[in-house]
């Protein structure tokens, strides 16, 4: 027997009325309708049976028990994991790990299970069964990187293995108690759960018990006892296949009925004792949930993107508003800087100490620590092999070498010295009243826009620049006013924003900033290192030419001496000591590049540097730079327009907006700018000046309207005699 049931969405559901005991329509009180259809199961209302026992097994030592386990496997096996750690740092570095190093070591590999609950717990969407099966690849990887750690030798790899394990560890937390509830029987949901936090404690004793000493805590099987969470892991994949999915997740998140239906038969007895079709305030409670998670996770990818906005290559890369020579100044430049400041800093952790002495047979462990610490904060001292140590103190101390200590800071503070003129650039040019940023960059999107939107974009950029270049012009005349732009014309650098030549002017400074921080590095480096560094790059040219092989610099020696006094009771002791420094290996190609690379910004800075200044310096060049793009869309065809060209590029554009063209065209390409002139052009035109030539001309300066030689506003035809 059939009966039919009406849901809210308006669609009927079929209902064996054999398997049914009542049927409860729940009303709404205030609209009077049918919410949801609850439906009771005769044979499973009343307990508990097998299929549901089979799918709470499958889930909680398939993800609780892995949970737990992870957690203590390596308590009880914490001695012999230690002892794999040094015998790894012994067989790369010849020497015993220090306690520090182990402790940790020891930390980050405790810490990482953590770390890794934490960004599994906000991964974790409401997808139920599907989160169980995906997330044991997780466990996979992690199960086979801590079980190969002792074969790979390499701790770094069961670090790792711990991060993801408790990435995995973290998603099951939140998926399997969802998951259990949601197939329970209400009237079970309490005792099903109560399943997950048992699993877990289980798991915490099973990984107690296999790392005691004589089962798998020794030196040769504790890779077993922290590998073993792969068995928890094959057990669900075979398993959980066969479980249903949770039906409020398909018939709610899904809108999948026929599913939901499906799900809540487990063989030929119904498994669950509850439907909600469409049930509307479930609905809102269970998408709720699903935005609060989806909230919690765009929450703390917006708190970590906070931190790496301060590394990005957004704000590494600056705006696009100057040339490429700036940007291999401050974008290029600074990023290979801060790389050899990476890869000196970290030279230390792959050759193993930063300095090697060679001590005397009486110094024991902690004499020989002693000694290498105190060389390396004070200073070592080169004196060739084939020389004999002076004995006279200061004659040592002015061979002392003052700054393998410091090269990461030295590296990061030019890095810095190369990022500053653009960090000023970007800080003042917004005050000339034109945000040159946006600008180029919507002229650099015009070049593969379709035609109608390029040339809406043109029109765009036309109409903002004339209406800043109307807005930066003195609207008042007086005898000051008049001296101040007359000055202005000779000299940009007043950076007189109403004269059209702030933006000119601070840019000429800026470039000049460029090039002095350029001849300035070198200036800083002879400091630095004590040393003629400006001629160190024609020496390694003229060693080379001469020798053909290259050989150890005295100026990165790797092997150096190093004084120092042990005060015992009354007594002092002097004890000179050989050092290694390894680091300057890396030191001596690092600032050979670097001299290189150095001298080519150098020249190619200058160069620019003078090629702005030609431009800008010489009126004639601003004239020049507009008449050839209006020829290029014969726009000028007689004297009269010639004339007005000249007015169009001294009088109406001026410094400022010659400027403005110049970058556009180095940011985007003379085809964008040729259209964008063209649009100003006719603006111009339209605005001040005629199409044609009028039959009579004013030859005197128009005072009251018209733009004339000093930059006046004017509404009348332009003087062009």
């Amino acid at each position: 027997m059939e009966k039919k049931c009406l849901l809210t969405d308006k669609r009927d559901v079929s209902v064996d009325q054999s398997k049914l005991t009542r049927i409860a329509i729940l009303e709404s009180s205030r609209e009077e309708r049918i919410d949801a259809v609850v439906i009771m199961d005769e044979e499973t209302s009343s307990g508990f049976n097998g299929r549901l026992a089979f799918s709470i097994a499958s889930c909680v030592l398939g993800a609780s028990f892995t949970f737990g386990y992870n957690t203590g496997v390596v308590n009880t096996a914490e001695g012999v994991i230690k002892d794999f750690y040094n015998r790894t740092y012994v067989n790369r570095d010849g020497k015993a790990m220090t306690q520090s190093t182990m402790t940790l070591l020891w930390s980050f590999t405790v810490a990482a299970f953590a770390l890794g609950g934490m960004i599994g717990g906000f991964q974790c969407w409401i997808l139920l069964k599907g989160t169980l099966l995906r997330n044991n690849l997780l466990n996979l990887l992690g199960g086979l990187l801590m079980l190969f750690s002792d074969n790979a030798k390499s701790y770094e790899m069961l670090i790792v293995g711990r991060l993801v394990i408790g990435i995995c560890a973290g998603i099951f937390t939140g998926a399997a108690p969802l998951y259990l509830s949601e197939i329970a029987p209400i009237s079970l949901r309490g005792f099903a759960g109560v399943f997950n936090q048992l699993a877990i404690t289980f798991g915490v004793m099973i990984s107690e018990i296999l790392g005691l000493q004589f089962i798998l805590g020794t030196a040769n099987y504790w890779k077993y006892a922290v590998g073993m969470t792969i068995v928890p892991m094959c057990f669900q994949l075979c398993t959980l296949i066969w479980c249903p999915e949770s039906p409020r997740y398909l018939m709610l998140l899904k809108n999948d009925e026929e599913s939901a239906e499906k799900a809540l038969y487990f063989g030929k007895e119904l498994f669950s004792h509850i439907i909600f079709f469409a049930m509307e305030d479930d609905m809102k409670f269970i998408i709720d949930i699903t935005n609060r998670a989806k909230i919690a996770w765009s929450l703390l990818v917006k708190w970590i993107g906070a931190l790496g906005s301060l590394v990005s290559w957004s704000s590494v890369s600056g705006s696009a508003d100057d040339d490429w020579i700036d940007r291999v100044n401050h974008i290029w430049t600074v990023l290979l800087l801060a790389l050899f400041a990476v890869v000196v800093t970290s030279g230390q952790y792959i050759l193993g100490d930063a300095i090697q002495c060679w001590t005397p047979a009486e110094f024991t462990g902690q004499f020989n620590s002693y000694a290498k610490s105190i060389c390396w904060i004070s200073n070592t001292y080169y004196i060739p092999q084939g020389d004999v140590i002076p004995e006279n103190i200061a004659t040592r101390q002015e061979a002392e070498i003052t700054y393998y200590q410091w090269v990461p800071i030295i590296l990061l503070f030019q890095a810095l010295m190369f990022k500053i003129p653009n960090i000023a650039w970007r800080l003042l040019n917004g005050y000339s009243g034109i945000n040159m940023d946006k600008i180029c960059i919507l002229s650099e999107s015009t070049l593969m826009s379709s035609p109608d939107d390029r040339q809406k974009n043109i029109s765009h950029i036309a109409k903002y620049m004339h209406r800043w270049i109307e807005s930066q012009r003195d609207f008042h005349d007086n005898a000051l006013v008049r001296m101040r732009r007359r000055v202005s014309s000779v000299i940009i650098f007043c950076l007189g924003k109403r004269d059209g030549t702030f933006l000119t002017g601070y840019y000429i400074f800026i470039k000049f900033l460029y090039a002095a921080n350029v001849v300035g590095q070198f200036f800083l480096l002879n400091a630095f290192m004590a040393t003629d560094y400006n001629v160190f790059g024609f020496e390694v040219m003229s060693y080379l030419f001469t020798n053909g092989e290259w050989t150890p610099s005295p100026r990165f020696p790797r092997v150096t001496l190093c004084d120092f006094v042990i005060r015992q009771l009354s007594n002092h002791h002097r004890y000179t000591v050989q050092c290694v420094l390894p680091l300057n290996l890396f030191n001596e190609k690092i600032f050979i590049f670097l001299w290189f690379w150095l001298f080519l910004m150098a020249f190619l800075t200058f160069f620019n540097f003078a090629s702005w200044l030609y431009y800008t310096l010489f009126k004639e060049n601003r004239t020049r730079y507009v008449k050839k793009y209006l020829n290029l869309c014969n726009e000028i065809s007689t004297g009269f327009d010639k004339k007005l060209a000249r007015k169009f590029a001294d009088d109406y554009l001026r410094n400022d907006g010659i400027f403005v063209l110049r970058v556009i065209e180095k940011n985007s390409s003379g085809m964008v700018l040729c259209d964008l002139v063209i649009s100003l052009w006719k603006l111009f035109k339209e605005e001040y000046g005629t199409a044609k030539k009028p039959e009579v001309i004013d030859t005197e300066p128009v005072k009251n309207g018209k733009i004339n030689n000093d930059g006046y506003i004017s509404k009348t035809p332009y003087d062009v005699s």
